[in-house]
């Protein structure tokens, strides 16, 4: 039988050991974790009651609250914490986020994408892909080390809940980074708001909404670069997604506008590695290009996986593609989208 070792320095060395992602905490049970994508049940690291109350009192939660989302920083890491209840009983889940924001090449983040938006200075960006694939982190990765390393600028970010402080890149930038539920109500307030501000690029943690989207194509109409993302699962996807959120007596003038300042979309999946050291990144990638513009004008969507399947020179790239690559990099050698 294992025997039972201290829990908050074992907890401790699991997270900078750099192996798990995502921590699953629940009173008189085992410490469950992701560890590569796969689910462990530690009963070395059994989670009293005393235990699970410290959490509670550490990270800053409302017990009495059924879901509840949380940043959560220790000298051991930093984590986004989500609370909810589950058959009565309160369980925590806690993504563990690197100490460091990588850099888009670590990321596997494509570099005809990574050229073409250095440039860019209005227009909307969305990084798309389900939850857990690193949309979080690949935008974190744009705004440190392309946007504020190389401008000097009002940067307002609007997250939930906020998961990596940024800035370090541009000393004399301003970081103005508000959480939903604490420094504003949500998302489409806090863009709203955001507009009087100042701000030359807005982050929004996610579009998910008829008014975030509407604001959001308002902002990038007025000169703002807006960073973004949604749940969608390919580039066509997400467009056809954005515009469903538009009431339909709008939706014409909706598809002229959102063809005109869609700059590029990311679509993002993690795949495990063939030696089982955790997961890469592969992306679809689309840019904005005359033929893109005229499909979401039309509404002819449908065209857009064939698009990008034939218009590599102008930056576009299929999931295909960024997986063979990967095979080509030693990375996997079997693997079916």
């Amino acid at each position: 039988m294992t025997e039972p070792i201290d829990f908050w320095q074992g907890f401790a060395h699991l997270c900078e050991k750099g192996e798990i992602s995502d921590f699953f905490v629940e009173a008189e049970q085992p410490l469950r974790y992701l560890r590569y994508g796969s689910m462990t049940a530690d009963t070395r690291l059994l989670v009293s009651k005393q235990t699970f109350g410290e959490f509670i009192a550490r990270i800053g939660l409302n017990i009495n609250a059924s879901n509840q989302d949380f940043g959560w920083g220790q000298p051991f890491g930093r984590f986004r914490v989500n609370m909810f209840k589950t058959e009565g009983k309160h369980r925590l889940v806690l993504r563990l986020l690197p100490k460091e924001i990588p850099q888009p090449e670590q990321l596997r983040i494509p570099e005809p994408f990574l050229e073409y938006i250095k440039n860019l200075r209005q227009g909307l960006v969305l990084f798309c892909g389900p939850t857990g694939s690193g949309k979080s982190t690949s935008n974190a990765s744009l705004l440190e080390h392309i946007f504020l390393k190389e401008r000097s600028i009002h940067l307002l970010t609007l997250e939930d809940p906020i998961e990596y402080a940024l800035g370090k890149s541009s000393p004399t930038s301003l970081i103005s980074q508000r959480q939903v539920g604490v420094d504003v109500e949500s998302f489409s307030d806090g863009l709203f708001y955001g507009l009087r501000q100042a701000p030359q690029i807005i982050y929004v943690g996610e579009i998910r909404d008829t008014r975030t989207a509407e604001i959001a194509l308002a902002a990038a109409e007025t000169g703002h670069l807006l960073l973004s993302t949604m749940h969608t699962a390919s580039c066509d996807q997400t467009v056809q997604r954005f515009l469903q959120m538009i009431p339909g007596d709008r939706m014409t003038q909706a598809q002229g506008a959102l063809a005109a300042i869609l700059k590029a979309v990311v679509c993002q999946r993690l795949i495990p590695r063939e030696d089982g050291k955790g997961r890469f990144a592969i992306h679809e990638v689309m840019i904005q290009t005359v033929p893109i513009r005229n499909y979401i004008e039309s509404g002819n969507w449908g065209r857009i996986p064939n698009e990008l399947e034939m218009g590599r020179k102008f930056g576009h790239q299929t999931f295909k593609y960024s997986l063979e690559k990967a095979v080509q990099e030693g990375l996997v050698t079997n693997y079916t989208l």
